[in-house]
């Protein structure tokens, strides 16, 4: 059987030598450059980033007083914080050595750098009675991919270990590296016009395969020839982690997506009323819909499964569900993908490498039951037990092949390592922080406040600190509750964090994180609703003079809801049937909301209106076309809440053809655009405000 991209190798072949033949056919120029015969586009291989001959990672080889050691660059400042907190790796002594490499999961990520699991390792590994003494060396890297951690494998020879302990597999999924070629990009095009989303998406799952198998794992079967390896396999968080939470069904051919919102509405409406059979068979449908293209099917079969005590079914229905994206470009945590879990299973059976398996490793640690947020801290990250659980089986697995005595896991598994008070207080309120942004349950966000302070009362003023820096309009490092906040922070895990946050990201109204926040702070006796509600009214609320851009990245929902990331587009384009938005009033007088927009298609039935509502009561139901049109609505104070309000339209399900979906972006695609979204689009706003009605002229 011919691989997907070897299928779609000879349709573009035909399709083209058509457009030769036919008279009205694409230009020889076209075809040329769709086989990259005119421009060079850089490789993979241009894609890692490169150093100097003979460094490890940002060390480099120095030498002082005939001392031979690798030093921290300078010249690499900028990446110190996604490496361990090491200035100095000295020559090898008479200890055994062992190099630990992988990605945030293997930095400790929200713990690090006070507790991470190469320091956990080092300390079970002195347990073990190997003779001479063991050293772990840290080379573990946040956002560490694939070709990188090749290179890094092959310089850490450099070390002279006596065992590699490898931790990674989560960041191997990025479609970006996969369409480099021109090339590449017309086959791919190729096969998402003919095969759809279902095909695209096993197109690259193949060239994934593919990279994985040539440049990881035969290096480093070779590798283990000459160093013994520990090869742990990540695991994922099934069971709190949703992919689902935003309508996540791709373009499907002809009315095939309104199909599929109506058998979701079913499912959810049968799930909620407790008739799981009947849920289980609209997932089921769904499934056959979307040709395993969503994760809304399978997980919604995954809860009902649970609910009959199933648990490996329903363990196989959210594995599915995790994995169900691999087509989208962007918006994905990253994750283990099952194909990829399986090659380095069957890596174990090359060379001198050892197996530590964490899905099943923690199945035996939960009874059973699906992996969830007592191991893990948001998508992948490990919370502290789960750090202690995974480091203990890779320490059963190294210690025979460094000479140790025979030991359990499970002997180790309950050594009482983990991180102070403080620093664990820290993490839970920045896997709070994460798992709100990353649009999680507020359930959820909720459950890592309260352990956050249940850990430390200390963390309830960063807590509090937050929430006000958010209200805030001014960047945060203009603020004396950022610089207040960087303070508290300064001696724990938390402020490499909101280094990042701060850094890297616009503030977001947080509007779940904060109620969070505050529930939480309230209970343990640190009223702050009140304070926050009213710095939130005088910076970010309706007022004379100030009228309010509600599709502002401001209010946003999360960082992955699909209305506010980047496209080939000059409108706020809508991608779910439902838009949720919001704005901040202090409820004492009335607002006139108004909003441009339209639909990509004109009403097919008299029934086919938008309903606006606000705080969860209709406003009004109007019928936008294809047309630019200007509606307003005002609102009368009685409909209104003091702080953030929340803005809700349904619109209608009908878009414009599956086919014409996918060829649009097929087309971005084979001219090279990175950022292509493969959702339907429901609706596009041009400008959407609040204001006081004597504004409006």
């Amino acid at each position: 059987m011919s691989s997907p991209q070897e299928a779609a190798l000879r349709d573009l072949a035909v399709s083209m030598a058509r457009a030769l033949s036919a008279s009205n056919g694409d230009s020889p120029l076209h075809l040329a450059h769709n086989l990259g015969l005119l421009s060079e586009t850089a490789g993979i291989d241009d894609l890692a980033p490169h150093t100097s001959a003979g460094w490890i990672g940002i060390w480099e080889p120095k030498t002082e007083d005939g001392e031979s050691f690798y030093q921290r660059s300078r010249a690499h400042f900028t990446e110190w914080s996604k490496w361990a907190d090491v200035e100095r790796i000295p020559r090898k002594g008479t200890r055994k050595r062992v190099v630990f490499l992988g990605e945030s999961v293997a930095r400790g990520y929200f713990y690090d750098p006070q507790f991470c699991p190469a320091g956990a390792l080092q300390s079970l590994l002195e347990r073990v009675e190997a003779p001479g003494g063991v050293e772990v060396v840290d080379l573990a890297r946040t956002d560490l991919d694939g070709l990188t951690l090749a290179n890094l494998l092959s310089s850490s020879l450099a070390l002279e270990p006596d065992l590699i302990v490898l931790f990674a597999g989560n960041n191997w999924s990025r479609a970006p590296l996969l369409l480099r070629s021109s090339l590449e990009r017309s086959v791919a095009s190729n096969i998402l016009n003919t095969q759809g989303v279902a095909g695209f998406k096993a197109l690259l799952e193949d060239k994934l395969a593919g990279l994985f198998m040539s440049r990881l794992a035969g290096p480093l079967a070779q590798l283990s020839k000459r160093v013994p390896v520990v090869l742990m396999i990540p695991e994922f968080n099934l069971a709190d982690w949703r992919s689902d939470g935003l309508v996540d069904a791709p373009w499907l051919e002809g009315t095939a997506n309104q199909s599929w919102l109506r058998c979701l509405l079913a499912a959810q409406e049968a799930f909620a009323a407790g008739r799981f059979e009947e849920a289980a068979d609209r997932a089921r449908e769904l499934i056959a819909i979307d040709r395993g293209t969503a994760a809304s099917g399978y997980t919604i079969l995954a809860d009902c499964l649970r609910r009959q005590g199933a648990w490996d079914e329903a363990r196989q229905m959210l594995e599915k569900a995790r994995d169900a994206h691999s087509w989208e470009m962007i918006g994905q945590a990253p994750r283990p993908l099952a194909f990829l879990q399986q090659g380095l299973r069957r890596l174990a059976t090359q060379g001198n490498i050892k197996l530590v398996d964490l899905p099943q490793i923690f199945s035996e640690r939960l009874g059973g039951e699906v992996p969830d947020r007592r191991l893990f801290l948001d998508y992948c990250h490990l919370s502290a037990e789960g750090i202690r659980v995974a480091m203990a089986a890779a320490a059963e697995a190294a210690s025979p092949l460094l000479g140790g005595r025979p030991v359990s896991r499970q002997e180790l598994a309950d050594v009482p390592l983990g991180p102070s008070a403080e620093a664990e207080a820290e993490a839970r309120f920045g896997a709070a922080l994460h798992n709100a942004h990353w649009g999680q349950s507020l359930e959820l966000v909720r459950h890592h406040c309260d352990q956050a302070v249940a850990a430390s009362r200390k963390v309830a003023e960063a807590m509090s600190l937050y929430a006000e820096l958010q209200c805030l309009r001014a960047p945060a490092w203009m603020c004396a509750a950022g610089e207040r906040l960087m303070q508290v922070a300064d001696a724990g895990p938390l402020r490499r964090f909101l280094t990042y946050y701060m850094t890297y990201h616009r503030k977001v109204l947080d509007r779940g994180l904060v109620e969070a926040i505050c529930s939480t702070l309230e209970e343990v006796g640190m009223p702050i609703r009140e304070r926050i509600t009213a710095l939130l009214c005088q910076e970010r609320g309706v007022a004379p003079g100030q009228p309010v851009d509600l599709i502002s990245s401001y209010f946003r929902t999360s960082w992955i809801n699909r209305d506010w990331m980047w496209t080939q587009s000059f409108y706020h384009r809508i991608h779910s049937p439902v838009s949720e938005l919001s704005f901040v009033c202090d409820g004492s007088g009335p607002i006139e909301l108004e909003i441009v927009c339209r639909r990509l298609v004109d009403p097919g039935a008299e029934d086919e209106t938008c309903a606006l509502s606000v705080n969860g009561a209709l406003v009004v139901s109007f019928s936008p076309t294809a047309a630019w049109q200007t509606w307003r609505f005002s609102l009368s104070p009685d409909m209104l809440e003091r702080g953030a309000n929340r803005v809700e339209i349904r619109w209608p399900l009908r878009t414009i053809p599956g086919e014409e979906g996918i060829r649009q972006v097929a087309r971005d695609i084979e001219e090279g655009t990175n950022y292509y979204m493969l959702t339907p689009v429901f609706a596009e706003i041009h400008s959407f405000t609040a204001a006081a009605p004597a504004l409006r002229g």
